[in-house]
């Protein structure tokens, strides 16, 4: 692929903004000999800035980046203007993944690697995006949604209460009495003003996929399986815990063979771009879908089998092609010249 200048959009305002500097560091490290990057930060206030170099250190110590302004195919440091050829969004969780990153390069001109704001907006929200897995025959685990100041319903013990709208485990409570009950939900309400209520399953096994699109085809990983310390995948586990190091591969293929179509379907269904992971839960001999995630942490290059570099090479070359092919956004009207009587 010939030289471009390529944005690297990370941080935001949100629980997942460490997460997104992980994920940097790794596509940062795998394309900077290829390609000029723009490292555009968005730190935890929101303010956007433009980093010279990858430093964790300056980044955690709060160190003050020089702040920048979106233009139109780019951004303005100053009075310099620097033109970007693409964007990788690299935001994981609320205001990033959930359809802010794609708006922005849309809004502002600038091609991008992701999945569209809709489909990204819907599938942050686990409560909708069951509700529209289960119109499509897929497997989704009986779920009730449960807003703030809302009475529940249909109460069984044990259960699982998660945050609608978060990832990475973050806010998930399992409760096993009614003394827990109250106590469970008001944390939960601390990161979320929904939830969603689900059976706690006891023997289950967890599998993780992903997938891209590469020249009209849905491409999917390996699938793996994942262990864990707790009855329920915690931060912890995910992201601290070395239990999570190893990625046992799975050899099954009739498995691999059913969650590879499920896969395929959710992709083309949802209309996906760039890379996508899905987590399975596998009980009672069926496969069911737990969460979809649109910018997956370090986009999962370590369930695919070609190099991150060439990875990152085809869901780049993808998205130039998708926005090549971008629907019409205009239309001239002559309503501004019509005149118009207004009433008081």
């Amino acid at each position: 692929m010939i030289y471009m200048k390529i944005a690297l959009l990370f941080g935001g305002k949100s629980f997942e903004h460490d997460i997104s500097i992980i994920t940097t560091n790794v596509i940062y490290h795998a394309l900077k000999d290829k390609h000029n990057l723009f490292l555009i930060y968005i730190d935890k206030e929101g303010i956007i800035r433009l980093i010279d170099e990858l430093d964790l250190d300056d980044i955690t110590s709060g160190k003050k980046y020089k702040t920048i302004n979106f233009i139109n195919h780019g951004f303005k440091r100053g009075f310099k203007k620097y033109k970007i050829d693409v964007m990788i969004s690299l935001m994981h969780g609320i205001n990033g993944e959930d359809g802010l990153a794609s708006n922005i390069a849309n809004l502002f001109n600038i091609p991008y690697v992701g999945s569209n704001n809709i489909s990204s907006a819907v599938l942050m929200d686990k409560y909708f995006s069951y509700a529209i897995l289960s119109s499509l025959c897929v497997n989704v685990i009986n779920t009730q949604q449960l807003l703030e100041n809302e009475e529940m319903s249909n109460i069984n013990y044990p259960m699982i209460v998660k945050p609608a709208r978060l990832g990475s485990s973050i806010g998930i409570k399992k409760i096993l009495s009614e003394n827990e009950l109250e106590s469970c939900l008001d944390d939960a309400f601390k990161f979320d003003s929904k939830l969603i209520i689900q059976p706690y399953i006891n023997k289950f096994k967890e599998y993780n996929q992903a997938a891209y699109i590469f020249k009209g085809e849905v491409v999917v990983s390996n699938v793996e399986e994942v262990f864990k310390n707790d009855d329920i995948l915690s931060f912890d586990d995910k992201y601290l815990s070395d239990t999570n190091k190893k990625h046992i591969i799975i050899k099954d293929k009739e498995l691999v063979k059913i969650v590879s179509e499920i896969t395929r379907k959710i992709y083309t269904e949802f209309e996906l771009s760039g890379v996508v992971r899905i987590d399975y839960m596998f009980f009672d001999n069926k496969v069911y879908v737990n969460e979809i995630n649109t910018t997956p942490g370090s986009l999962a290059y370590y369930l695919f089998k070609e190099p991150i570099d060439i990875l990152l090479e085809k869901i780049i070359e993808n998205s130039l092609y998708e926005n090549q092919n971008k629907r019409m956004t205009n239309f001239t009207t002559s309503v501004l010249h019509k005149k118009y009587s207004y009433k008081k």
